[in-house]
């Protein structure tokens, strides 16, 4: 096997460095753009009702805020984006609802940038931002490090009644 196709783990010191090794080296505008042309593929499928959403969690998350900012999507869930504040100056592109969850004790979202997230999306009428006190990074991801079922609950049913108001 290759050594990109290895899993790597969450809990090994090792495998933990490694991706964030990779994490580093991730080619955001990239995939920005194979998920557009995800997007378009999925919007021509006869099983389509004409509105998409899209969710995501770490990685996934600052991908899912990239992608309402960039691309036409209805709905957007974001859960422990990191690096999010790092795109804040494309925030006048939102045009989907856009859904966010923050753990206010997140080790890879410092205060000031969940402050920056705060005050950029809202001033958005189309932006919800949950922050959860004592939660950190990944507290929704069962049996993770971190996970908080009360915490994961709230979210998780936030994130239902969010998605299911805005694709009916």
């Amino acid at each position: 096997m290759e050594k990109w196709q290895e899993q790597l783990g969450f809990t090994a010191e090792a495998d933990w460095q490694h991706g964030l090794l990779l994490y580093q080296a991730y080619d955001r505008d990239a995939d920005a753009r194979d998920i557009k042309d995800t997007l378009d593929a999925v919007a021509k499928l006869p099983d389509c009702t004409g509105k998409i959403a899209v969710q995501g969690y770490c990685l996934g998350a600052l991908m899912t805020f990239l992608t309402a900012v960039r691309c036409h999507v209805d709905a957007a869930v974001a859960y422990h984006g990191a690096d999010t504040e790092k795109y804040l100056g494309e925030v006048d592109n939102l045009r989907a609802s856009l859904l966010m969850h923050l753990g206010e004790e997140d080790e890879f979202i410092s205060k000031p940038a969940q402050a920056q997230i705060k005050a950029a999306l809202g001033s958005k009428p189309n932006a919800t931002v949950y922050s959860y006190p004592g939660q950190r990074h990944a507290f929704a991801r069962h049996n993770g490090a971190h996970y908080n079922a009360a915490a994961a609950a709230l979210a998780n049913g936030r994130t239902r009644e969010f998605l299911h108001q805005q694709l009916r």
